[in-house]
C-alpha cells in the first residue's frame, strides 16, 4: 500500500492508525516510507484511542482493507473485520484484496473495489474510485447502505432473537 503512493498525486495522504505488534515489521515500514520520500504523506500513529481513529475514518475518503490470503481470520471471517465495519459505518468506499471472499463481498454489497497487491495496480484502483465522482458516490452510498441494512449491531442481534 505504501509503495503505491509513489504513483499517486501529491495531495493523497495515507493515515495508518493502530498498535505496533512486530517492531521489525514496523522498522521495515519506516524504511520504505523514508526511501520513497513519503514522510509527509504517510502518517503513522500508534497506540491511539478508538475515538481518535474512528473520527479520522469519518473524515476519510477511502478505507483500505488489503490482506494477503494467508490469515485464517481474514480469509474466512473478513466481514467481521473491525476495519471493514468501521469503513461501512463511516459510509466510505473500500479498497479490498482480490481474494475469493472479498470478491463475493464486492458483488453482494457493491461498496468496494478489489485489487491485486501490486503497487501500480493499487494506485490505479485508488484513482478509479477517487477521481470518478459517479463511481465514488455509488460506492459511498452502497457502503452506508450495507452498514445500515446488514453490518450493524441492531441487525445482527435481531438475527439472534429469531
Amino acid at each position: 500500500m505504501i509503495k503505491s503512493f509513489k504513483f499517486l498525486d501529491e495531495n493523497y495522504n495515507l493515515f495508518i492508525y493502530g498498535w505496533i505488534v512486530d517492531k521489525n515489521f514496523f522498522s521495515k515500514i519506516k524504511v520504505i516510507i523514508e526511501s520513497y520520500n513519503l514522510k509527509k504523506r504517510v502518517i503513522i500513529k500508534n497506540n491511539v484511542k478508538d475515538y481518535m481513529w474512528k473520527s479520522k475514518m469519518i473524515e476519510s475518503h477511502l478505507g483500505i482493507a488489503l490482506y494477503e490470503d494467508s490469515s485464517l481470520s481474514h480469509k474466512y471471517m473478513f466481514p467481521a473485520s473491525q476495519k471493514i465495519n468501521a469503513c461501512l459505518a463511516a459510509g466510505i468506499p473500500i479498497l479490498v484484496s482480490n481474494s475469493k471472499d472479498m470478491i463475493k463481498f464486492k458483488y453482494k454489497y457493491k461498496c468496494c473495489v478489489a485489487t491485486s497487491l501490486d503497487a501500480k495496480i493499487i494506485a490505479k484502483n485508488i484513482n478509479l474510485i477517487i477521481k470518478n465522482k459517479n463511481t465514488y458516490n455509488y460506492l459511498k452510498k452502497n457502503s452506508l447502505k450495507a452498514f445500515k441494512n446488514t453490518f450493524n449491531f441492531e441487525n445482527q442481534f435481531r438475527k439472534l432473537k429469531i
